[in-house]
């Protein structure tokens, strides 16, 4: 989940959407951009080889501020994976990920501090 996605008073638009704070659009738009940012971090995920090696697996919630153009302007670890290698590996990520999608009009701000999981599970069958 990311922090710019919690709505506090939101209200009931035309149609039953709830609308966020960001400019009336409803929650689903936004819901809409945040997917596009957590598919845009997946895509730029590496699972260090070292890590799978040594089976060292979990998730890594990040926190980061983009600008409008989508510029990666901070980053840090708001919960480790317990794994400093997974830990920096996430935070590589991010860095690969930049430029992210830009900031959509509705929002209505310069910079957006959103926070998600990237999750890191060896999958054996």
């Amino acid at each position: 989940t990311a922090d710019a996605s919690r709505t506090g008073g939101a209200e009931r638009g035309a149609g039953g959407n709830a609308k966020t704070r960001f400019s009336g659009k409803t929650a689903r738009d936004v819901r809409g951009y945040l997917g596009q940012i957590a598919a845009w971090i997946d895509a730029n995920k590496d699972y260090p080889v070292e890590c799978k090696k040594a089976r060292e697996q979990g998730a890594v919630v990040v926190k980061f501020t983009i600008d409008r153009d989508g510029r990666l302007l901070a980053s840090s670890i708001k919960q480790s994976s317990g794994h400093l290698r997974l830990d920096q590996a996430a935070l590589a990520t991010l860095a690969r990920a930049a430029p992210f999608p830009p900031i959509p009009d509705f929002v209505g701000r310069d910079t957006l501090s959103v926070a998600v999981p990237i999750d890191y599970t060896l999958i054996t069958d």
